[in-house]
């Protein structure tokens, strides 16, 4: 042991060396669940509400979603959508977790998602974590039907 004496208004340098050592742990089990995230400014839309809203040629999920509360558009031809004053390239549209580039109308008539093959969808106006690749106004989940899902949807004669 070194006693370091320490007077006012001088420098005092000292060197001290440590000496290494190992110290054997048994080994460390960790057991957790990662915590639920908050739903937090999330609406789960089911295909009937999608249905049941009003829409233009056939349902459309792009349009369900402007008549939420927070959510803007700019006219009657383009499908996309401003949440909270943010721009529309901050949106994510996820079709089953894989990102969807352009989901937006074709020609502003017809949606580029088949409403047919959706299942449900997720739409976060806030409060959804990093992980989503710097987004800042939303994030939209489609979900698609299974292919027993699909198969029991009867085709218009």
């Amino acid at each position: 042991m070194t006693i370091v004496n320490i007077e006012e208004n001088q420098i005092t340098h000292v060197d001290i060396s440590l000496a290494t050592s190992v110290i054997q742990l048994d080994s460390i089990v960790v057991y957790g669940e990662r915590p639920n995230e908050a739903e937090i400014s999330v609406k789960k839309l089911s295909v009937r509400e999608i249905e049941i809203k009003p829409h233009g040629v056939e349902s459309d999920v792009m349009r369900s979603i402007q008549l939420e509360p927070g959510v803007q558009f700019t006219g009657d031809v383009s499908a996309r959508y401003y949440v909270r004053g943010g721009a529309s390239n901050e949106n994510l549209v996820l079709l089953n977790g894989a990102p969807v580039y352009n989901p937006f109308h074709a020609q502003g008539i017809f949606s580029a998602i088949d409403p047919a093959m959706i299942n449900s969808v997720e739409f976060y106006k806030g409060g959804f974590g990093a992980r989503y690749d710097g987004r800042l106004s939303s994030v939209m989940n489609i979900v698609t039907k299974t292919a027993t899902q699909r198969a029991l949807v009867q085709l218009p004669r």
